[in-house]
């Protein structure tokens, strides 16, 4: 009842990081698939309509923009809706340009060009409902990957951060095409694994990350049988599994397929990876 109350927002009591995380875990578990799968991707891909303190925030929000926001103060007392929609904002990584309108992070700016440039909550304000919220959900994205790339212990995160500093990192996010990795993801069992990190390649599985089933194995490519295979060999450099395209300039799409805005080899890149990783699986498991 209380986790029914606090989506909802009829009390004035978030529910706490601990809260979200066991509920997004259960759901996590419930679908029993992506092992490996960074929890920060997950929630980058669903956490939007999951995870239970952006949903409230996204409530809280969508409350505040349909009743008369002339009648509430701005410097509202602790654990009103004011106050707490403003911290919520604040932890999201925006900043307050005025009473009633915030700004990204200037950081963050580059995710954040035209009219998702700021938020206005005036009473008179002309920003349709689904465009803020819009902007809410790419900030939490956002962050989401951000959260990822904190993530050191993993070997991809680990990969990027030798080669990319944060600004980089967010600039290269900022041209991925979200939507169309969604609707990607929710289509092929083989993005999912490679969009949310769960992919393993030869040599990352010859190299020990939790699965001795393989331990016997070699951490050469299966396919040309003379170099390692990494991820970027098998996908992008292996001679006998050739692209239709030339490898992503975008590092992320060439790390993760993720698809690119306006880019029109989004699909050709996708469907080399998926395809590739389909093809691994039939060596691993032969009929």
């Amino acid at each position: 009842m209380v986790i029914s109350q606090a989506a909802f927002g009829w009390c004035g009591v978030n529910p706490t990081k601990d809260m979200g995380s066991s509920l997004f875990n259960m759901l996590t578990h419930a679908l029993d698939s992506g092992k490996g799968a960074s929890k920060e991707l997950r929630k980058l891909f669903y956490g939007c309509l999951t995870w239970l303190p952006w949903v409230v925030t996204f409530r809280r929000w969508g409350r505040m923009y349909r009743r008369e926001r002339c009648n509430l103060a701005w410097n509202a007392k602790a654990f009103s809706s004011v106050r707490m929609l403003r911290l919520a904002l604040k932890n999201l990584g925006f900043i307050t340009e005025t009473p009633w309108i915030w700004k990204p992070n200037l950081s963050y700016r580059p995710c954040f060009l035209g009219d998702d440039a700021l938020l206005d909550l005036r009473p008179n304000t002309h920003q349709p409902l689904e465009l803020q919220l819009h902007i809410l959900r790419k900030m939490c994205k956002l962050q989401a990957f951000l959260g990822f790339t904190r993530q050191r212990h993993r070997r991809d995160v680990a990969d990027l951060l030798e080669h990319y500093n944060e600004d980089e990192l967010i600039l290269a996010f900022s041209q991925i095409d979200l939507t169309k990795a969604r609707k990607a993801a929710e289509n092929s069992a083989s993005a999912r694994a490679v969009f949310m990190a769960s992919f393993l390649s030869p040599a990352a599985r010859y190299h020990g990350c939790g699965l001795e089933e393989f331990a016997e194995l070699e951490d050469g490519c299966p396919f040309c049988v003379a170099d390692c295979g990494t991820q970027h060999h098998v996908f992008w450099e292996c001679p006998f599994n050739t692209a239709p395209v030339p490898p992503p300039r975008n590092f992320l799409q060439k790390r993760f397929a993720w698809p690119i805005l306006g880019n029109p080899n989004n699909d050709a890149v996708i469907a080399h990876v998926c395809r590739t990783i389909e093809e691994l699986w039939l060596l691993r498991h032969p009929p």
